[in-house]
């Protein structure tokens, strides 16, 4: 059932002691709530980006070792004028308007959990993720 899978993974199954076994993965490592107070970032877009114009920027699924070696070269000096320009503090592109929003509005729900419904919460946050 899900609700096992859920547990397992998330949260951890309840026990006889009225408490729950530990899950498999921590709740400090999917909790957001600290990155949403803090104004940081709640995804890995930015990696995902990456490597989705990395890919493309091969243009091939199987390419040969000197082909990746040159592709690497040129990579690397584009990741180096990008650290320059964030080291002389260059903006950086800005983002969408829509994504800011929606970071206003999960961070304005966040602030207020303890004051909202927990389904009003969960609801508010879905709307926005």
């Amino acid at each position: 059932m899900m609700i096992y899978y859920f547990e397992d993974m998330w949260i951890g199954r309840p026990n006889r002691r009225n408490g729950r076994r530990p899950p498999i993965f921590s709740i400090n490592m999917w909790n957001f709530y600290e990155s949403v107070i803090q104004d940081l970032p709640r995804t890995n877009n930015s990696v995902e980006g990456w490597h989705d114009a990395f890919n493309a920027a091969l243009g091939a699924n199987h390419v040969s070792i000197w082909k990746f070696i040159r592709f690497l070269k040129k990579e690397q000096v584009l990741q180096e004028v990008r650290l320059e320009k964030r080291l002389s503090e260059e903006s950086s592109p800005p983002r969408r308007k829509k994504y800011n929003d929606h970071d206003i509005k999960i961070k304005k729900i966040v602030e207020n959990w303890s004051k909202i419904p927990t389904v009003q919460y969960l609801r508010g946050l879905s709307y926005n993720i």
